[in-house]
């Protein structure tokens, strides 16, 4: 078997098993993530994302009926696949916004600024905060 088929099967087996504490099996997911980039699989193609799948039902709830060019969001766009891969690496940090707005105005034809871009770019979760500067001290009882 073709190492990178190693790789993969393994990967994805530690991945579903959530194994990836061993350093070899840790890197053997690292690399496996490497390649789902390179293909461009979204990373929620081979595992379940809870935090995923509420953004997208923040954009049906919030944006459903909001143009991407001339298509809606609920009834066209979060039922095609390209949509739903391309959202799936935006949102997990593997393209940039700038990237994803570009990409899905170039689809779509329509502006960078249109209303259906807008509304699922406000549809984010805000960035993770920074953790502290220093560990606080354990509280004695």
């Amino acid at each position: 078997m073709p190492r990178i088929e190693t790789i993969t099967l393994a990967a994805i087996a530690c991945a579903l098993a959530g194994c990836a504490s061993d350093p070899q099996l840790s890197d053997a997911v690292g690399e496996f993530r490497a390649i789902q980039t390179e293909v461009g699989i979204a990373p929620d193609a081979v595992r379940p994302d809870p935090t995923y799948e509420a953004f997208l039902g923040r954009l049906d709830k919030n944006c459903n009926q909001t143009p991407v060019g001339q298509f809606s969001i609920r009834y066209v766009l979060l039922q095609q696949a390209p949509f739903l891969d391309l959202t799936s690496r935006f949102f997990n940090g593997i393209i940039s916004e700038q990237s994803y707005v570009d990409t899905l105005s170039g689809w779509y034809f329509t502006s960078s600024d249109s209303p259906g871009i807008r509304c699922i770019l406000r549809q984010m979760p805000p960035p993770a905060s920074p953790p502290p500067l220093s560990i606080p001290p354990v509280i004695k009882q």
